[in-house]
Formats: structure tokens, C-alpha cells, sequence
């Protein structure tokens, strides 16, 4: 695998990019899947529903079965429907049978994802702490579109998340081991005050348990030092998103968003940028 890296650093910078650009363009594409699939799988097991009643009436439905295909006329993707961005844009953004709009959050996120994929390789080199770093950031890119969307921040996520910061700073990758399990103990403690706090005060939830878990996996990640960063940063930004929503119309003061977004902005920009902001 270092040898495999090695071989890889030399190739010409321009290259090197394109290649890694693609690699992000195709695991986007996984995770548009994922976003899509995974608040769905988690309904129907919070249903109950028998899994082989379900089997027989339906099929099965997970991450891999069955293949993608047009929620409105049921069309099954050919190989050459299913290539990152390109297809969407031969297509036209509109499914080849039916002619429904596709929506243009899948070629975005696989785009992100290929942006990420870049940036983790320019901050970090070719090493394995530039594929840790692009897990993360893939993982937040996840978290947040399906937050965005549904609501939710699976366990299915977060808690493998808060696992892989450990384990990798147990080989003090970005942290150290130390610093990596208490950083996971404030950055719940710390969101869990600001939860109680709030209903406490408010008699209303400002904030889920999905949200202390998705803090808890930074401060895995990059240890203590980081939660009082991340707090700053996401409440911040999620300060400065609410004002924007009321001061044009689209939201009132007492509206819900999800939190989540901006947790993995912040955590996002901590991956970046170090910590420049922490206390």
C-alpha cells in the first residue's frame, strides 16, 4: 500500500488530480445512494415491518438492491445512465423514458464529493491520512444532505464515525488518543447542556440526539481542542442562515432547521483549516 503511494505522488500533480477527481465523482455517486436509500431503510425498520412479508411484496430494498432507477415511471438506469455528471448532463437532466426531471442534487453531490476528494489530496498529500481525511469529509457530506432533507442523522453514521476517530488517533493521526476520547465526551456533554438548556428555558428541543453524536465524532476526530471551534463555527453560521431565512421571508424566528448542516461545515472547515478558532 506505501509503495502503491510512493508510485502515486510521482505522477504529475494535474493527473494525479484528475484521478482522484474521478474517484470522488464515482463514491459520490455511491453516496447519492445512500442519502436517498438510507432514511427510507431506517423508516421501515422503525415501522416494524416484517422483513420477509416485505421481501416477498416487494423486493428487497437496501444500499445495493434494487438498481437505480426513476422514482416517477420506475425506469431501471442502463450503465450509461448511471456515469457521474455526464449522464445527467447528456440527459438533460430529465429521465430517458418518461422524461421527469431528475434532480440536480446528484450531480451536485457527486461533484462535491470529487471537490473534497481533491482538497483532502492538496492539505494532506498522498498518505493515509488523506484517505482517513476523505472518509470524514464524505461521511459529513452525507450527514448533512440527508439532515437537510429529513431530519435525521443516522446512527448508522454517526456512531462508526465516532469509532473511526478513535481508532485512528490511536495512531495519533490528526490527535492523540487521549485528547481524541475526551474531545468525544465534551463535544456530547457540551451539545447535550446547550439541548436541556433549551428546554429548560424554552420548553422546546433546539437540538437532537443525532446532533450530540455527529459532535461527539469531531471531537473524536480532532480531539478536545476542537468542540469549542466547532461550536463557535456552526452555531455561527446556523445564526447567520436563520437571520437570512426571516430577513427575506422564507422562515419566521420560531421555525425548526436542522443543526446538522452546519455541524459538518464546521467540521469540514476544522478538517482544513486546523484550529485557528479554538479556545
Amino acid at each position: 500500500m506505501q509503495h502503491m503511494m510512493v508510485e502515486f505522488a510521482a505522477v504529475p500533480m494535474a493527473i494525479r488530480s484528475g484521478l482522484v477527481a474521478l474517484v470522488g465523482l464515482v463514491i459520490g455517486s455511491f453516496l447519492t445512494v445512500v442519502i436517498h436509500r438510507l432514511p427510507i431503510m431506517l423508516v421501515r425498520e422503525w415501522a416494524g415491518q416484517d422483513q420477509q412479508v416485505e421481501a416477498e411484496a416487494s423486493g428487497r430494498y437496501n444500499l445495493l438492491v434494487p438498481r437505480s432507477g426513476c422514482p416517477v415511471c420506475g425506469h431501471q438506469l442502463r450503465a450509461w445512465e448511471n456515469v457521474p455528471v455526464l449522464s445527467y448532463l447528456f440527459l438533460r437532466g430529465r429521465c430517458s423514458q418518461c422524461r421527469a426531471a431528475i434532480h440536480w442534487r446528484y450531480p451536485l453531490i457527486e461533484m462535491l464529493s470529487a471537490m473534497l476528494a481533491v482538497f483532502v489530496m492538496l492539505r494532506f498529500g498522498v498518505c493515509g491520512k488523506a484517505l482517513a481525511g476523505y472518509l470524514f469529509a464524505a461521511s459529513l457530506l452525507t450527514l448533512a444532505c440527508i439532515d437537510a432533507e429529513t431530519g435525521l442523522l443516522p446512527d448508522a453514521i454517526t456512531l462508526p464515525m465516532i469509532a473511526a476517530g478513535l481508532v485512528i488517533n490511536f495512531a495519533g493521526v490528526f490527535t492523540t488518543f487521549r485528547a481524541a476520547v475526551i474531545g468525544a465526551v465534551a463535544g456530547y456533554a457540551m451539545l447535550a447542556a446547550v439541548l436541556y438548556a433549551a428546554r429548560a428555558l424554552g420548553g422546546r428541543d433546539g437540538l437532537g440526539f443525532g446532533d450530540l453524536k455527529l459532535f461527539a465524532a469531531i471531537g473524536a476526530w480532532f480531539g478536545v481542542a476542537s468542540v469549542s471551534q466547532v461550536f463557535l463555527v456552526s452555531f455561527v453560521l446556523a445564526a447567520a442562515h436563520g437571520a437570512s431565512l426571516v430577513v427575506r421571508g422564507k422562515a419566521s424566528s420560531d421555525d425548526a432547521m436542522p443543526f446538522g448542516p452546519f455541524i459538518a461545515l464546521a467540521g469540514v472547515f476544522t478538517l482544513f483549516a486546523g484550529l485557528p478558532l479554538a479556545l
